[in-house]
């Protein structure tokens, strides 16, 4: 027996014969929904960036229990700190297990923060995707955190940091390792040894 309610069911056994009294038996269940519970994960391209690059950031979100399903799920993102960093609103794609489902989806976006309202239900079988692109205007660290909840299921998050440097920042062995690099054949040996 499937059920789809919540509620307690009865349901009556009867038996009869010719040469006996009509005997029956009741049995009373409860039914009760089980409480979905969501999973958010929430990574990025790179841990570092330099000052114009463009990052990319996925969120993974998933039910935990096999015996339940998250109602009407959405995904909210936010940066801590908005000045600097700008949100693509056009590269935002929503995939529900691995199809396309973007167009479907309701989504409002400002440069730091968005928030995506599927109308989907999700079982433990489903996977919801979000991806997204981030361009860096200034130096920084900044942090993101990622939200998912459903009508029936709770809120939960997820936080990803990144830091952001000037392009120019590179470390003066690096400098010198590069400088090295590209004047390699002009060298004399001696020279290299000195060095060395």
């Amino acid at each position: 027996v499937n059920f789809e309610k919540e509620g307690q069911y009865t349901n009556t056994a009867v038996s009869k014969a010719d040469n006996t009294n009509e005997d029956q038996a009741n049995n009373v269940v409860e039914v009760k929904e089980i409480t979905p519970e969501l999973s958010i994960k929430k990574s990025s391209d790179r841990q570092e960036y330099a000052v114009g690059n463009t990052g990319i950031y996925t969120l993974t979100v998933k039910e935990k229990k096999s015996d339940a399903t998250a109602k009407n799920v959405i995904v909210k993102d936010q940066f801590v700190t908005g000045d600097g960093i700008s949100i693509v609103s056009d590269s935002i794609a929503v995939t529900l297990n691995k199809e396309d489902i973007t167009k479907d989806c309701k989504i409002t976006a400002n440069e730091s923060e968005f928030l995506i309202e599927t109308g989907k239900d999700m079982t433990s079988k489903d996977e919801l995707q979000v991806t997204y692109q981030v361009s860096f205007a200034k130096t920084g660290t900044y942090k993101n955190t990622a939200i998912t909840r459903g009508d029936n299921a709770e809120e939960v998050e997820a936080d990803n940091t990144v830091d952001v440097k000037n392009q120019e920042s590179k470390s003066w062995t690096e400098k010198r390792k590069y400088n090295f690099k590209k004047c390699g054949d002009q060298r004399s040996d001696s020279r290299w040894n000195e060095i060395r």
